[in-house]
Order: C-alpha cells, then structure tokens, then sequence
C-alpha cells in the first residue's frame, strides 16, 4: 500500500499532498480492491484464485521487469554514474565487481531467465484434472501483460510524442536528466556546513 501511495504522491503532488486527500484515496483504493476480491470468496472463489495467482504473479513478467531496469540502470543510466553516486553518498568507490554486475551479468541473467520461463511455460491446470476453458487462459495473460505492457508503451509513447527524427528522440529519451547526476563537491560540502549551523542553533 505505502509504495502505491507514494507513487501517486510523487505523480499528482499538487493534489494528493493537500489535508485528506492521502487518507481519502487510501480508503477509495481499500474499498475498491475489497470490493474487486470478494469474486474470490465465491464457490468458484479458488479457480479464479489460482488465475490471478499464475498470471499475475508468475516470474516470467517480474523477470521482463528486471531486464528492462537493469539495461536502464547499466547502459541508460550508466554504471560509471552510479558509482559517482554511490561514492558521494558513502565517500568510498565501489568494486569492480558491481560495475561489472550492472553491465554485463545481472542482465543477462535476467535475459535467460526470462527466455527460459517462456520456453519452460505450462498451461494453467487446478489440482492438475481441471482445464481451464481458452478464455480464461486470455484473461490471465491480460493480467500478466497489464503490469509488464506499460514500460515498452510508455516507451513508445514518448518516441510518437518527441520531436526530431527516430534516432534523435531515442538518443534524447535515453539521455539521463541532470537532475540525477552526482552533486559537485563544493556544493555538497556547503550543504553539510548549512546543516551543521541549522543543529547548533538549535
């Protein structure tokens, strides 16, 4: 709950950071999803159960996820970049290991795990007798493509809307925001001497 909370926080902070309005949207989002799982306390409660279960929290889109953020933390973001962070948080440089993590091995572990979920993929079956009609097969992986179809679509939705030519836009959408760079020595140094006197005056 507190990680969709805050995401729609962050998203709409003009609207959800006025008095009442987090706790108002927490109660309309609990009602909502209580209502939505009461299907799941009928008779055929459990078949419906195990569909969510499958599909929605199946490994195969989790790793989908994982290939995407690690291509976007490595190559996009830049592992150099990441470092610069981490040591100016900490004061002390990262090994290699990690660098080489972020390129090369955690997504291409993620890549083959991925592939071999799919290839390894069976057929939903309850208590290993019962079939589920072909319906109910496309209904779950409607729900294994809603969370994991919005990366590549915000992705494409952000090339169409971009101006300049094809590569120009995928150079521009690829391009980091400054915002995230690691802060110049000075002004982080400044920023603790502020603090500093902000403690002693109190």
């Amino acid at each position: 709950m507190e990680v969709i909370m805050t995401s729609v926080i962050d998203m709409f902070p003009s609207v959800m950071r006025r008095s009442g309005r987090r706790e108002g949207f927490l109660l309309l989002f609990c009602v909502t999803c209580f209502i939505l799982q009461l299907v799941m306390i009928t008779e055929g409660g459990m078949y419906v159960f195990q569909l969510f279960d499958y599909y929605s929290c199946n490994g195969t889109c989790i790793l989908f996820l994982c290939v995407f953020e690690t291509i976007a933390l490595g190559w996009i973001f830049g592992a150099k970049k990441m470092i610069g962070i981490i040591k100016d948080m900490t004061g002390s440089t990262p090994n290699l290991y990690f660098k080489i993590c972020w390129l090369f091995l955690t997504p291409g572990v993620s890549l083959v795990s991925f592939i071999c979920s799919l290839v390894e993929y069976q057929p939903l079956t309850f208590n290993r007798w019962y079939v589920y009609p072909p319906w109910a097969y496309t209904v779950g992986w409607v729900l294994a493509f809603s969370s994991t179809v919005l990366v590549p679509g915000w992705a494409l939705f952000k090339m169409t809307t971009q101006s300049g030519t094809l590569k120009q836009r995928f150079i521009n959408l690829c391009r980091p925001s400054v915002e995230y760079s690691p802060a110049p020595k000075y002004d982080t140094e400044l920023e603790v001497t502020e603090l500093n006197q902000i403690e002693d005056r109190c």
